[in-house]
């Protein structure tokens, strides 16, 4: 579901690139709801919406990969935002991917400014799903410290491959950890820099 090429304008709105803010999910109408089907690398992959979804925040930690996933899905975000989406905390926290999961490790234990909830409840590993090739080329370009704000979809995704059928499904929660913990997100839009990228 190629939405086209991107497209650029420096007007954006300071106030949507406020990473302070938590992010806005929001129900899907019944349009949108429909699944999207998607070919990559060969093989057929179908995205079920769950929600619209907003984000505005600080990149801690970006990962591309290379594994049977990463035709849909090239690059994973952990994203920061509240207290999170300040540079300083990365005196206290060091932030790091692997495998598909985000990690976090205190650098100064007996002086983190906010309890392990605070980071539980302000950050996320996000599995990044590019609506458009454009848009792979800004997400992979992301950096830890930028400040992006990204518009899409949380979804569920299917694929019936020579392996098997595989499932993953999407968190709806900004509260949860473990398995099923990372948001899926169908990205539509970025805002970096004060351009916009669709």
């Amino acid at each position: 579901m190629n939405r086209g090429l991107a497209s650029m304008a420096a007007s954006v709105s300071a106030s949507e690139l406020s990473a302070g803010d938590i992010p806005s999910q929001l129900p899907l109408s019944a349009a949108a709801s429909q699944p999207i089907t998607l070919e990559k690398d060969g093989e057929s992959w179908q995205l079920n919406p769950r929600a619209g979804y907003r984000i505005a925040a600080r990149v801690l930690h970006s990962k591309q990969y290379d594994d049977r996933q990463s035709g849909l899905s090239p690059v994973d975000l952990a994203l920061g935002w509240g207290m999170l989406s300040e540079p300083r905390i990365d005196d206290w926290i060091e932030w790091s991917q692997d495998n598909r999961w985000y990690y976090y490790h205190y650098r100064r234990v007996l002086s983190v400014p906010f309890p392990r909830d605070y980071v539980l409840e302000h950050s996320a590993n996000v599995h990044i799903i590019p609506a458009t090739a454009s848009l792979e080329a800004v997400l992979r370009e992301l950096r830890g410290n930028e400040i992006v704000l990204l518009d899409g979809m949380l979804v569920d995704v299917e694929a019936d491959t020579d392996l098997g059928t595989f499932a993953y499904r999407t968190s709806l929660s900004r509260d949860d950890e473990g398995d099923e913990s990372c948001e899926i997100m169908y990205v539509e839009r970025v805002v970096k820099d004060g351009v916009e990228y669709r």
